[in-house]
């Protein structure tokens, strides 16, 4: 991660995770625990950069575990390849965590009752 402040002075910060991952949200918490390691918030800024690199696709070649085979790891990647099938399909907003869904007092289509 590369930040900026308005008066040009730059750092970085990086993160190295312990085996290669597609869930968005791991990497999500991971730049967040980053930032946390600066001023973002606090400071003015002009350049914010996230860079991810060793990116992996799902058949490239990894070092199996011999003692302790990860069966977790396949579930994982089972789900994730069913969350961005729903993105395909229905985009961006077809699947969401349920703390950015918006509250309604009715649904869409229904009457309230007398």
């Amino acid at each position: 991660m590369k930040v900026k402040y308005s008066d040009f002075v730059l750092i970085t910060r990086s993160a190295t995770l312990p085996k290669s991952t597609d869930d968005g949200p791991r990497i999500y918490a991971t730049v967040c625990r980053l930032l946390e390691k600066t001023q973002v918030g606090r400071r003015p800024l002009r350049l914010l950069g996230i860079a991810l690199s060793q990116l992996a696709t799902d058949d490239s070649e990894m070092q199996l575990s011999l003692f302790n085979p990860d069966r977790e790891d396949r579930k994982e990647k089972g789900l994730h390849g069913a969350i961005d099938a729903v993105h395909e399909k229905f985009g961006d907003r077809g699947l969401r965590p349920g703390t950015l869904i918006e509250k309604r007092k009715t649904r869409p289509g229904l009457s309230k009752s007398k």
